[in-house]
């Protein structure tokens, strides 16, 4: 491990700037992830909703998030269900909100390990701003 004080003002500079780099790269990676929880949120919130109907019962399904046709509902009892990397599943609408509860749980806590991560990375950043605030003081001290 590195004493960052005895680092120069330019390497600290540079290490704040790898800091800055990974705490940007942690941040939009837990955005995606919390995306990806809040579709699984969705996709098991229709699954509820479909318990609720009927075969036979009318309703417009979505080909994009704008184009709706008109359907018919078939089959209440088991759905198809995306499981990852294009591939899908025919289960019971239980077994498939049992699946949504069980990746978001893994998403939730893959997204609080990428929280602390962050959160170490930024007091490490105030350590090396502070260093460096430090360091210019005393350069300035000097040049008087």
């Amino acid at each position: 491990m590195v004493n960052v004080a005895d680092l120069s003002l330019m390497e600290l500079k540079q290490y704040s700037q790898v800091l800055e780099d990974e705490i940007k790269s942690l941040t939009q990676h837990f955005s995606a992830l919390r995306a990806g929880r809040e579709r699984y949120y969705g996709s098991k919130t229709t699954l509820e909703e479909l318990e609720g109907c009927k075969a036979g019962e009318k309703m417009l399904v979505p080909l994009t998030k704008s184009l709706f046709v008109p359907g018919e509902l078939a089959n209440t009892e088991t759905a198809i269900i995306e499981v990852g990397a294009g591939y899908y599943i025919k289960m019971s609408t239980q077994k498939g909100k049992d699946f949504m509860d069980r990746k978001m749980q893994s998403l939730t806590g893959t997204m609080s390990e990428i929280e602390k991560a962050v959160n170490i990375k930024r007091q490490q950043l105030e350590v090396m701003e502070m260093t460096m605030q430090q360091k210019a003081a005393m350069m300035q001290q000097q040049q008087k």
